[in-house]
Order: C-alpha cells, then sequence, then structure tokens
C-alpha cells in the first residue's frame, strides 16, 4: 500500500510532534506482533482486507491487533480488473461483525490507464464503492490516494469532503506544504486526517517479520483520534426522496456516466425512484444514485413528487 519506493532510497525526517503514530499492514508484512507493536507506540493500524480475494493474513492481523488494544481499520485496494462493486460486497462481508474502531479505507492507487478508463469513470467507481460500504456498514469510509494520483484520476467535487482523507506522500512536510499549496490534500479536501509519510520503516522494530512497515500520523493527539473513532461510525446514509421520471425513457446506468453499462430496462415516464444521493460530474452534469433499480440516473430528468 504505497505510492512508490522513493522513502526507502533515502531518509525521511519523521515529523509526528503533537499528532499521533501508527502503521499499516498487509501480507507483505508476514507475522505480526501487534503486542511488540503496541509497545514500540504506535497507536493505530489500517489492515489490509482484500483486494480481489480475501487479504490472507487479514483475519489473524484483525484479531491480534485487536487484542493488543490497538485502534484498528481496514482497507480495500480497488482492483481495475473487477467490478468494483463485486470487491464492495466482499469487503463488506469481512467487517458486517467487526467493523473495527477507525473508518474502512479505500485504497486508491491502482494505475487506470492500462485499463481504458477515464477520471470520470475512475472517480465513479470509487464513488460507486465507497456510498455502497457506508450504506452497508453505517460508517463513513476514508479514501487513501496520493496527491498526483488524485489530482490526475479524480474529482474536485465538494462532495468528496464527506469522506475524510489519508494522503500518500513520501516527502518532508515543508516540501508537502509547497508542492501541495496548502496541507499536501489536494482538492477538494483541506486537509487530510492521515498521512502515509513512509513506506520504509523498521518492519521488525513495530513486530513485523517483513523488514519493512508503512508508517503513518493521524492529524491530533490520541485524545483527538478516539474521538476521532467515536465520531465516525454511525452517519446514517443521505435519502433525498421520492423523484418521478419526466422524460419518455430514463436509462439506469452502473455508474454515474453514460459509459458505464446499462443496468436496467429504461424507465418509462412517471415511474417513481427512490434517490438515495447525487454526484455532479467533472462536466457539470448532476447524477442521481437511484435505490431500485440499483444505479445512476441523470437528474435532469427527474422531478421532486
Amino acid at each position: 500500500m504505497h505510492f512508490g519506493t522513493r522513502a526507502t532510497r533515502r531518509k525521511v525526517k519523521e515529523i509526528v510532534m503533537d499528532r499521533t503514530f501508527g502503521v499499516d499492514v498487509s501480507l507483505w508484512n508476514g507475522n505480526v506482533n501487534f503486542v511488540k507493536m503496541a509497545a514500540a507506540g504506535a497507536n493505530f493500524v489500517f489492515c489490509k482486507a482484500s483486494q480481489q480475494i480475501t487479504d490472507i493474513r487479514f483475519v489473524e492481523n484483525w484479531k491480534g491487533a485487536r487484542d493488543a488494544g490497538l485502534l484498528r481499520g481496514a482497507y480495500h485496494y480497488l482492483d481495475w480488473r473487477k467490478s468494483e462493486m463485486v470487491q464492495a460486497q466482499l469487503f463488506v462481508s469481512l467487517l458486517k461483525s467487526d467493523p473495527g474502531e477507525l473508518p474502512p479505507v479505500l485504497d486508491l492507487e491502482m494505475n487506470p490507464a492500462p485499463y481504458g478508463l477515464t477520471a470520470a469513470l475512475v472517480s465513479g467507481k470509487a464513488w460507486n464503492f465507497m456510498t455502497f460500504v457506508e450504506r452497508e456498514l453505517g460508517r463513513t469510509p476514508m479514501l487513501y490516494s496520493g496527491y498526483p494520483y488524485w489530482n490526475s484520476w479524480g474529482s474536485n467535487n465538494i462532495s468528496w469532503t464527506h469522506f475524510p482523507f489519508w494522503l500518500a506522500w513520501y516527502e518532508p512536510e515543508w516540501y508537502i506544504r509547497f508542492r501541495g499549496k496548502g496541507t499536501g490534500a489536494p482538492l477538494p479536501w483541506k486537509n487530510w486526517a492521515f498521512w502515509q509519510y513512509k513506506v520504509g520503516g523498521n518492519g521488525p522494530y513495530y513486530g513485523s517479520s517483513g523488514l519493512n512497515i508503512d508508517m503513518n500520523v493521524f492529524n491530533g493527539s490520541l485524545a483527538d483520534l478516539k474521538k476521532f473513532a467515536v465520531g465516525t461510525p454511525v452517519i446514517p446514509p443521505t435519502v433525498l426522496g421520492w423523484f418521478k421520471v419526466t422524460s419518455l425513457t430514463l436509462k439506469v446506468f452502473a455508474g454515474p456516466a453514460d459509459t458505464y453499462r446499462q443496468v436496467a430496462t429504461p424507465l418509462p415516464k412517471d415511474r417513481l425512484v427512490n434517490v438515495l444521493s447525487l454526484l455532479t460530474s467533472t462536466s457539470g452534469e448532476k447524477w442521481a444514485n437511484i435505490e431500485s433499480p440499483a444505479g445512476w440516473v441523470r437528474f435532469t430528468n427527474l422531478t421532486k413528487v
């Protein structure tokens, strides 16, 4: 879970200051001693839960982190080779009985270019994934990505600030503030909740049998982190209510763009649909996420009833 190995080739100053330190782990860390991790100063850990399949270390890592008293968050690596909704369903199934203390996370870093995706499709698929996770788990998820990646493939729509942002950037903070024109969080965010600032930490020191470990800080004190954990779990999904189709027919797509596949027979005029949320595309067009049939329609063809 990182955007390169530059930090492993040179020393990066570890700035924790009044922030709270933690790590993230996956199968690449091998066996992990979470008691040792906590003793070394980690207060939280993010565990990889899934990609196309369940991470082979997730179950043991999830239990081990809980038993060691660490605040836990699970993340899913979005893989363009499989439907984002199939992946979201797998991720949710792993967290239903124990969602952890910190927000579930979407790891957005896989290069979309070889798969013929556009920025609108990338942000649309990410939006589909995160709104599904929120609706199913009753918890607001967090987005992990890099500054250049999001600028190229994401969206600056203000709606995204509903989700906390986890920044991946392995440069000194002064450089990040200079290049990022502020905190380093890409638009539309004004700041980050977590920062993965190094990928070449001393794995064995933090209880990992792998040589390297990813190092992170939460943007606040431990007391702030505990409030963040308590304050983010339950946010009810947005439901805008019932609308009526005003066009002769209305196509339903798998995502918020007509480049997605159609997922249902076009809806007839005067059909009632329950609108769950809205998203404005980079071109300024509004799309509505409807409950049944599950999918996206052009909002201009709906009227409130």
